[in-house]
């Protein structure tokens, strides 16, 4: 198994900045959260899209949903 962080003596001792906007979404806003558990990890920038989750689909009441 694969150890991350401090768990891992030889993990990457330098600085590392990570840049998000709010454009930021989706499969970079996962990212971002993964690279930003890093020990010397800063993250900057303004709030993200807040799409990182799961798909919720929703159905518009005029649509018909027969074939969905």
């Amino acid at each position: 198994m694969a150890k991350t962080g401090n768990t891992n003596p030889d993990y990457y001792k330098g600085k590392v900045v990570i840049l998000v906007n709010e454009i930021t979404q989706s499969s970079a806003e996962f990212h971002t959260m993964a690279y930003s558990t890093h020990p010397n990890a800063q993250v900057i920038g303004s709030t993200t899209a807040a799409a990182d989750g799961n798909v919720s689909p929703f159905f518009l009441a005029w649509r018909n949903t027969d074939h969905v």
